[in-house]
């Protein structure tokens, strides 16, 4: 099974980006403090969540960071999309969080 967990954004003024997102999309600020060094705010709009990172989006890169998803049979999902094409970048684990980084072939 695999479930689209969040998307993460990244953003230079989050006190202002948490405001648009709670006005205008009723979000719930779920947890607003530092994370992983640096100010993160995590927001729930309906069944979905936003991952904001507080930081200057790099210059061409726009203001997505990745989008997450949850699976129960990583391994697979992960030859799965080898096996189209992507690239490994990055992989990491804490307990029972496993995260590989994929990226599009250049």
């Amino acid at each position: 099974m695999i479930h689209f967990h969040h998307a993460h954004l990244i953003s230079s003024d989050l006190d202002l980006t948490i405001k648009w997102y709670v006005e205008a999309l009723d979000a719930e600020v779920c947890f607003d403090g530092a994370f992983g060094g640096s100010r993160n705010a995590f927001l729930r709009i309906g069944g979905g969540r936003l991952h904001l990172y507080d930081q200057r989006p790099n210059a061409g890169k726009g203001a997505l960071h990745h989008l997450g998803f949850r699976t129960n049979d990583l391994n697979g999902l992960h030859r799965r999309l080898l096996k189209m094409g992507a690239v490994r970048s990055a992989s990491s684990g804490r307990g029972d969080i496993s995260c590989v980084r994929l990226r599009r072939r250049a």
